[in-house]
């Protein structure tokens, strides 16, 4: 409730399509995560994802952490290839931004083969027809 609440606030004083406000979806998309609400975490990380692209661009940080969240959470509901497709989005900024050897981008790679590891691993245990 106070999350969704400082939420409004920040709308109202930013307007709903500032990149504060962005952040404070991301942060509410980590409290529908703990909460082990996955859609409402969805919806917000999508909308912090559109509000940073059109405040940073393609190739920022931010937005890559987006991307990352939203692997993530992609992930937790073992939908393994769109959280493929946001850790490579994720990897691909960070890389282009920091560079192949910083410890963020390695997260990322590391992220991204985890849900191509996960994907693989529910392909073989799946039964055969």
């Amino acid at each position: 409730v106070a999350f969704g609440q400082a939420l409004a606030i920040q709308n109202a004083l930013c307007g709903d399509d500032h990149p504060e406000t962005a952040t404070a979806r991301l942060n509410m998309g980590r409290v529908y995560v703990a909460k082990r609400e996955f859609d409402d975490a969805l919806d917000a990380m999508q909308t912090a994802v559109v509000i940073q692209l059109a405040s940073f661009g393609k190739q920022h940080f931010m937005t890559a952490i987006a991307y990352s969240l939203l692997g993530s959470i992609h992930s937790m509901m073992e939908n393994y290839e769109q959280a493929q497709t946001e850790h490579q989005r994720a990897c691909e900024i960070r890389e282009a931004v920091l560079g192949a050897k910083n410890k963020m981008t390695l997260l990322s790679k590391k992220k991204l083969q985890m849900a191509i590891d996960e994907e693989t691993e529910e392909e073989l245990e799946a039964p055969s027809s």
